[in-house]
């Protein structure tokens, strides 16, 4: 049997793949591992250990090879707390400033890289508008757990070359995508590549998860369906100015716009990008979306409660969707979010690789 902490959060693990009774989660842990082994090591290296002795009989050659080396990773929910400690004989978590080459000039990124031996999972970090808030606490807290975490600041934002727009930022991510999917150099897992994005960077979040088989899945934070917004900004003569007028305060952060440009972009966007044009290919993705019930910057009756029940409408069940009594920075539920997001990543790695 497991210990009592343990258990809870192997618990909290079903609940998040849908077991939402005790019942329903004896007769799963009966169905998928036919007896429960003690293990003191914590709940996630449980999971990875059964998973390996499930399935390491049934893989051969170079598949075996790979999965042996993928479940021995430095990658334990312990960490999600406390400093990880490697030996001086490996590679130690760093950083590294990288001006990657984009369509309007060089990308300001920052890549925290985890210790151990690659290569390693790694997370793209999208900030939203106008940046102000990058959730590098999260990234950090990923970097601890055996995520490498790419963050970046979007064309014509906080020192990047070129002049801001909304589809500028939609590009400058798929090309940080592609330089982390190229260059094994940095540690990255090409096979292991998630994305995270909040408010404004939960829009381009969706778009890329929509669009780009190579990642795995992806985390949604209160995201922005900038689309939607400006839809209902054209219909309603008396929310455009409100609009207007957000969008101008946050244009002073950056370069080369203004809120006039910033509402044609949106215009010219919509039919290829709002949520409701992304759901169907969404629907077929593993999709975490967290939202915040005192949410004014983007309101959940508005930016994601459509998409959800759009998801609905198609079928799709591999999304989960969690509820905070909190506002658009999370700021009485940074630690509470911060475990979802980790727990949820780190069910995705053992999956996948196994």
């Amino acid at each position: 049997m497991l210990d009592t902490s343990a258990w809870d959060d192997f618990a909290w693990q079903m609940c998040l793949q849908g077991i939402r009774t005790y019942a329903e989660l004896q007769s799963e842990v009966r169905r998928r591992y036919h007896k429960i082994v003690v293990v003191c090591d914590g709940p996630w290296r449980f999971l990875q250990r059964i998973r390996t002795e499930r399935h390491m009989d049934t893989l051969k050659g170079n598949n075996r090879k790979k999965a042996r080396k993928r479940a021995g990773r430095n990658m334990n929910r312990e960490y999600l707390w406390k400093d990880p400690v490697f030996s001086p004989e490996e590679p130690q978590p760093d950083h590294q400033s990288i001006l990657i080459p984009g369509r309007r000039g060089k990308l300001l990124s920052l890549l925290y890289r985890t210790g151990g031996k690659g290569p390693h999972p790694a997370v793209l970090m999208c900030h939203g508008f106008p940046g102000n808030e990058q959730n590098l606490d999260i990234a950090q807290a990923l970097r601890r757990l055996g995520f490498h975490t790419m963050s970046f600041h979007y064309s014509g934002s906080w020192g990047s070359d070129g002049e801001y727009s909304f589809s500028h930022c939609l590009e400058d991510a798929e090309t940080i995508l592609d330089y982390m999917l190229t260059h094994p150099e940095t540690g990255i897992d090409p096979d292991a590549v998630y994305i995270f994005g909040h408010s404004l960077g939960g829009f381009v979040a969706a778009n890329l998860l929509a669009g780009r088989q190579e990642l795995k899945a992806g985390v949604l934070m209160s995201p922005a369906d900038l689309c939607h917004t400006c839809e209902r900004g054209l219909a309603d003569p008396e929310l455009y100015p409100v609009l207007e007028a957000s969008l101008e305060d946050s244009a002073a952060w950056l370069r080369g716009t203004n809120a006039s440009l910033l509402a044609e972009d949106l215009q010219n966007m919509i039919a290829e990008h709002r949520f409701l044009s992304l759901a169907d290919a969404l629907s077929r993705k593993d999709l975490l979306m967290l939202t915040a019930a005192n949410d004014t910057a983007t309101p959940f009756q508005y930016d994601q409660k459509p998409l959800l029940e759009a998801l609905d409408r198609l079928g799709g069940k591999k999304y989960r969707h969690l509820h905070f009594q909190t506002g658009h920075g999370y700021e009485n539920a940074r630690i509470a979010a911060t475990e979802v997001i980790a727990d949820y990543l780190l069910q995705h790695v053992t999956k996948d690789e196994m």
